[in-house]
């Protein structure tokens, strides 16, 4: 685990999670176009102008949804939420936002909308994969102690070190961290499977707009679920029993679990469709 990293030559020190942000943006604006043209026939060059305005509103949401739950951290110097370099995003806000971004750049760049999604969600897992290892390198998103055989101790010079002898987990002289569940890691496996759920149904999607609804389903569960595994430290938003992380991510599943039942109603196929009745010919 490396908190901070060092890019050769310039010896310009920069915050690991930053850096792998950075890599899943490049890597998605690379990757995007070409799985767009494989799967849908999309134009690579139109693809990637909608990729980075695309990439620029899910920063936006993320940024965005941080600055709302942390607010205190900025109440009283508000343009620090402009301070993008020193960290801070939330996948969920991101998520949201890019929802909204989808319609409004597809329709103002001519694209179908349901179909550029359906080809486009398969690099939001890559990116979201990406991401999540920026998060275990850097040490934020960590999960609660745990004693089974995947779960991994950190080093003496992290925030979990300072957390766990806070909370008299460990001696004074301890080299390491009790060890927790990996959250990054599995946050990382959930936006693979995402990939690959997205190529899977891609083949076999009856409508546009079957894959996109179906992927974020997926996402909003799996976040749900993994928020459970989340370390209650500073700063962690409570509304009423549940983090307030938790609550998105079940927002967003009901949201898209009733946008896809509707969906699915919609373009059932009919009764008796295609076939004749007796005397027709």
């Amino acid at each position: 685990m490396r908190p901070t990293l060092t890019v050769p030559f310039v010896h310009l020190v920069v915050s690991s999670q930053q850096a792998f942000v950075l890599a899943a943006v490049l890597v998605c604006i690379w990757l995007g176009p070409r799985w767009a043209e494989k799967l849908a026939g999309f134009e690579r060059r139109t693809t990637r102008c909608a990729l980075l305005c695309l990439g620029l509103a899910a920063f936006v949401g993320g940024r965005a949804h941080f600055v709302a739950g942390q607010w205190g951290m900025f109440a009283d110097r508000p343009w620090r939420a402009l301070y993008i370099w020193s960290g801070g995003l939330h996948a969920a806000g991101a998520v949201v936002l890019l929802a909204v971004a989808v319609p409004l750049v597809c329709r103002w760049m001519g694209l179908p909308v349901a179909r550029f999604a359906d080809a486009f969600v398969p690099t939001v897992g890559v990116g979201i994969a990406i991401a999540r290892l920026g998060c275990f390198s850097y040490g934020c998103c960590f999960g609660t102690v745990c004693r089974w055989p995947w779960c991994l101790s950190f080093p003496r010079d992290t925030y979990i070190y300072e957390y766990h002898t806070s909370l008299g987990l460990l001696p004074a002289d301890g080299a390491s961290t009790a060890p927790i569940h990996p959250l990054q890691l599995y946050f990382a496996g959930a936006g693979l499977l995402l990939t690959l759920i997205g190529f899977r149904l891609h083949r076999r999607r009856r409508y546009d707009g079957q894959v996109t609804l179906v992927i974020l389903l997926v996402y909003a569960l799996s976040a749900a679920g993994l928020e459970l595994f989340r370390a209650d430290s500073a700063p962690r938003v409570y509304w009423g029993p549940l983090p307030q992380l938790e609550w998105v991510a079940l927002g967003i599943a009901a949201v898209s679990g009733a946008a896809l039942v509707v969906a699915e109603i919609n373009h059932r196929p009919r009764r008796g469709a295609g076939t004749r009745r007796c005397g027709e010919v």
